[in-house]
């Protein structure tokens, strides 16, 4: 069975889709010897597939997935034009060819998901698949009297799917919320604090799809247990 490039350099662990389609646009992916100009490619499991000169290993019969203690101050990203420095800088030489699942963004810190399998990790982000993220943030300001779970900024939607506020330091005039969302918009917790009037000062993400951080410390990398495997792979494949 034929399948687009991209989404064949996704399963292969090579980069994101959207990124596997910027790489062939770049003219850098090769299909048995010549450069593909299109991303309108279609490839089967008897195809040579090369990026920039390496070849592409085949799709993992396997789905692995590893749980990261992000630390703050590094970029969820292949590269940076400002050169700050990103996970592929500080993990493990064995991993750095694993996918990151999600982002979590520089100055947010807690739990990401690593894989071998793009298609898996597409599957774990599309907002249809309402996989739960929770998040312990600490924000300066007043916390509100009651949180809306919809509530709408700039025209676009934002969920909470449950929260609970854990206390409120009368000297610093900050408070600890635990919030729960299942959709994973660009900066979604710090856009939904500012809308409170309140500004986020750390965040860490704590879970996701039920996957937690256990008694893992900032910079720790663990290879996800069968049952935790398992409870992932379920939410898929119940969307």
């Amino acid at each position: 069975m034929k399948i687009r490039l991209a989404k064949r350099l996704a399963m292969s662990g090579v980069a994101s889709r959207r990124e596997a389609e910027r790489l062939i646009a770049s003219g850098a992916v090769r299909v048995n010897g010549a450069v593909v100009s299109t991303v309108v490619c279609f490839v089967d499991e008897n195809d040579r597939i090369s990026v920039s000169g390496k070849t592409v290993d085949p799709i993992p019969n396997e789905v692995v997935v590893w749980k990261y203690y992000k630390p703050r101050g590094v970029l969820t990203s292949r590269s940076d034009p400002e050169g700050r420095k990103t996970i592929y800088d500080v993990l493990p030489q064995s991993l750095k060819r694993l996918l990151y699942v999600g982002r979590l963004d520089y100055n947010s810190e807690g739990l990401l998901l690593l894989t071998n399998n793009g298609h898996f990790a597409r599957q774990m982000t599309l907002p249809a698949t309402q996989i739960k993220r929770v998040y312990r943030v600490r924000a300066f300001g007043e916390p509100p009297k009651t949180w809306d779970r919809q509530i709408n900024i700039n025209g676009i939607r934002y969920r909470i799917d449950d929260v609970r506020c854990e206390s409120n330091d009368k000297k610093s005039s900050n408070f600890w919320v635990t919030i729960g969302l299942c959709e994973g918009k660009n900066r979604e917790i710090r856009k939904i604090m500012e809308y409170y009037g309140c500004v986020v000062n750390k965040l860490i993400r704590m879970s996701y799809g039920g996957i937690g951080l256990d008694d893992m410390s900032v910079g720790d990398v663990r290879k996800l247990r069968p049952e935790e495997m398992n409870l992932l792979l379920k939410q898929i494949k119940d969307s």
